[in-house]
C-alpha cells in the first residue's frame, strides 16, 4: 500500500539478498487478488530487479516511471580499448550517450573518494559519454525531471 519507490527499495533488495524470487513475489501477489494495495503491488512487481544496488536506486527508476522518463540500461560497465575496466554506471541511455549516477552525500567521504569519481567521469566523457547527477533531495521535485529530458534531447 506504500509508494512505487518503497515497493520498489524492498522487491530490489530482497531480491538482491534471495531473500525471495520474483516467482515468489508473484505467487503472493497472486494470493492477494485484489485486496488494497494489489494494483500497485502489480505496478512494483514489473520493475522489480536485483541489478539495483541501493534504495536511490530503486526510488530514481520509480521517480522515472512516474514521470515517463524512457527506462535506461541498469549497472552497464564501461571499458577502454584493450579491456581495462573504467567504471560501472548505474544508469545509461545509450542512444543518448547519456549516463545518469544517484549519489548519496555519503558516498564521497574523502577527499581521496571525490577525486577517484572526478578521474572516473573525465575517463568515461572522454569515451563520449555525457553525465547527469542527482540525489535524494532530486527526487522530490519536477526539476530532475525537466534536466533528465532536456539532456535526452540534446543527444
Amino acid at each position: 500500500t506504500g509508494t512505487l519507490a518503497c515497493g520498489l527499495a524492498i522487491g530490489d533488495a530482497g531480491l538482491r539478498l534471495r531473500a525471495f524470487t520474483l516467482g515468489d513475489l508473484a505467487s503472493a501477489l497472486e494470493e492477494y487478488g485484489s485486496a488494497r494495495g494489489c494494483r500497485r503491488a502489480g505496478l512494483s512487481l514489473s520493475h522489480v530487479s536485483s541489478l539495483r544496488e541501493s534504495a536511490l536506486e530503486s526510488g530514481s527508476w520509480a521517480y522515472f516511471v512516474e514521470h515517463q522518463i524512457p527506462l535506461p540500461t541498469m549497472q552497464v560497465e564501461f571499458r577502454a580499448v584493450g579491456g581495462r575496466l573504467i567504471g560501472r554506471v548505474d544508469f545509461w541511455w545509450e542512444s543518448a550517450g547519456l549516463i545518469g549516477e544517484c549519489d548519496g552525500r555519503m558516498k564521497y567521504s574523502t577527499a581521496s573518494d571525490l577525486y577517484r569519481e572526478k578521474v572516473r567521469e573525465d575517463a568515461l566523457r572522454e569515451e563520449g559519454q555525457r553525465f547527469i547527477r542527482w540525489g535524494w533531495r532530486d527526487l522530490g521535485d519536477r526539476g530532475l525531471a525537466v534536466r533528465l529530458r532536456r539532456a535526452l534531447a540534446g543527444a
